[in-house]
């Protein structure tokens, strides 16, 4: 039981969430939707910032976000994914991808947007798996760079060359200063606006819908400190939230991470944990992850194509997330 006296993460250490100052989500989707969410988790960043030797007097970028960005400035966001999604069961595809976005001190100025498959789409051996179908994963690799006012860009490129802001309606997945503004810092209210996501005939439990969320607003890095420190307090009152220490991220650094197991009437035990993995110090997202809870098969098999088990413990998806301050796009912050 969570008291409503929940103090902040930095305060907590070694008890319910043991921290030392502290759509796209993991989750088993269709094709389509797995080839568009690969593309979202975002590129770490290793090497230091790569801009010319400063000159004297000049103002630095701080390396720590909270303290917000200096006019010139940009808010670097990072994520690299390596994992294997599923589509219904019937095939699996392994997939790299990184993603990197450069959003300035003004939000109505120019951003900037890196995508890119690190290698084609390996689909693992299934019943359904076919060359057509490996030929359709590669056509569909999503990578390119895009530029505009307030992050306002189309993939599609129906806004090229068009220097306005295009309205832009505030997500958990893609937060607006009118947004962030207007979500509440209580933990209960808050977890309750999470919770308002799934439609009544969804096949996942609010509960489900309310971590994924949780999880695709953490990544985009814009996340106030105050606001995450609610955050972390409101997935604490999920039920079966789970608490680990030293979780490992995709490029190996160690942090505190929160996990759920969504047990639904279809598979009650759950399917597979995901993991949101908090730095302890900056209560920044440094990644997530998704390991297997139970056996499961995938495709029928056949003589020649046989099916794929993927055992309970099999980690199934990880990525590893970079938030930090520039002093121009383009660049990463410091190690």
């Amino acid at each position: 039981m969570i008291n409503d006296d929940i103090r902040p993460l930095n305060d907590v250490r070694v008890r319910a969430l043991q921290l030392a100052s502290a759509r796209r989500r993991s989750r088993w989707l269709p094709i389509a939707a797995a080839v568009v969410i690969a593309g979202t988790a975002a590129c770490t960043a290793t090497g230091g910032d790569q801009s010319s030797p400063p000159t004297p007097g000049a103002i630095q970028p701080p390396t720590d976000p909270d303290l917000g960005l200096a006019p010139g400035h940009y808010l670097y966001v990072g994520t690299r994914s390596d994992g294997i999604w599923d589509s219904r069961g019937e095939v699996a595809h392994h997939v790299e991808s990184t993603r990197e976005i450069w959003m300035p001190a003004t939000w109505t100025d120019e951003w900037m947007e890196r995508r890119n498959h690190a290698r084609p789409f390996k689909i693992i051996p299934a019943s359904e798996d076919t060359p057509e179908k490996q030929r359709w994963f590669e056509q569909g690799s999503f990578a390119g760079e895009w530029r505009a006012a307030c992050g306002s860009w189309s993939y599609m490129g129906e806004n090229v060359d068009k220097p306005a802001c295009r309205p832009i309606e505030g997500k958990w997945h893609r937060p607006t200063p009118e947004f962030l503004a207007a979500l509440p810092r209580d933990p209960d209210a808050l977890l309750a606006k999470l919770k308002e996501g799934p439609s009544p005939d969804a096949k996942i439990s609010p509960e489900l819908d309310a971590f994924g969320d949780a999880q695709e607003f953490l990544t985009t890095g814009m996340v106030p400190k105050d606001l995450r420190t609610v955050l972390h307090q409101a997935l604490l009152r999920l039920p079966g939230i789970k608490v680990a220490e030293n979780v490992a991220n995709l490029d190996g650094r160690k942090g505190t991470a929160l996990g759920f197991v969504d047990a639904t009437r279809v598979v009650p035990q759950g399917t597979q944990l995901d993991e949101i993995i908090i730095d302890p110090v900056s209560e920044q997202i440094i990644g997530t992850r998704s390991t297997m809870v139970r056996d499961m098969v995938l495709g029928e098999g056949n003589q020649t194509n046989p099916a794929v088990v993927f055992v309970a413990g099999t980690v199934m998806n990880q990525s590893a997330v970079t938030v930090g301050v520039v002093s121009r796009p383009g660049l990463k912050p410091a190690a």
